[in-house]
């Protein structure tokens, strides 16, 4: 029982339901047209009921940093079910909002790892090493046939290319290639109030995720497909002092 609701939780955080935000990504794609958005943005704070384990995520875009040398653009995303704890920080490159870098630490019922997951962005690689305390204990490239988006943060990237006009349709690895098309402008209803959204479905089966047609267009709820039904719903939000 404790192995399944494991994969279930794991499939919650990967397939993010995500996150992820879709597409059909070139090699060398432009930058998106509101880039400058992830320069401007310094806090931000996106909380969600995880249904129907009753668990609760928070997505926080922390804003510009360091990295290696470098400006990254960090977010932090964590998750709380039971007495399992997933907190991630997801470093992104600022102006093309491709993943640089995630640093993730997992407890429950299994004990603690830690998890770093490395892009390289150029040669379309991610490694991924996975650690009991100091010790490694697991190595894994990834390789695709062109820019790696990660899945928990896809919705939220998904934001920056707004409006959105009928027939959008857009192919996202992460690394698997998923298939993500605008399949309605709708009503949806959560906690309470009613919005106008957007409706992405990612295929196939993968997951569902609306986007908030209004400013800020936030994720108000993301669906996940397969074996495992589960659904976050916004029940909160802010922002604060902006660059």
């Amino acid at each position: 029982m404790k192995r399944i609701l494991y994969v279930f939780i794991t499939v919650i955080i990967l397939a993010a339901i995500i996150l992820s935000a879709a597409f059909s990504v070139k090699p060398h794609p432009k930058p998106p047209a509101k880039a400058d958005l992830a320069v401007k943005r310094t806090s931000e704070r996106i909380s969600y009921t995880i249904s129907p384990l009753k668990g609760t995520a928070q997505y926080r875009e922390v804003g510009l940093v360091q990295l290696d040398g470098k400006p990254a653009q960090l977010v932090i995303f964590e998750t709380h079910v039971g007495g399992f704890k997933d907190i991630e920080k997801i470093y992104s490159d600022p102006v093309s909002f491709l993943v640089l870098k995630v640093d993730r630490d997992v407890s429950g019922w299994f004990g603690r790892e830690h998890i770093i997951e490395e892009y390289d962005q150029s040669n379309f690689t991610v490694k991924i090493s996975k650690f009991k305390g100091k010790k490694k204990t697991e190595e894994t490239l990834l390789k695709a046939d062109g820019p790696i988006y990660n899945a928990i943060i896809l919705p939220f990237h998904q934001r920056q290319a707004v409006p959105f006009s009928k027939g959008w349709t857009r192919t996202f690895r992460i690394p698997k290639k998923i298939e993500v098309k605008l399949s309605a402008i709708e009503k949806i209803e959560v906690g309470g109030r009613s919005y106008e959204a957007y409706r992405f479905s990612g295929t196939p089966g993968q997951f569902d995720f609306w986007i908030s047609k209004n400013d800020p267009h936030v994720p108000l709820k993301i669906k996940g497909g397969g074996v495992f039904k589960y659904s976050l719903l916004i029940n909160g939000y802010s922002r604060e002092n902006s660059q």
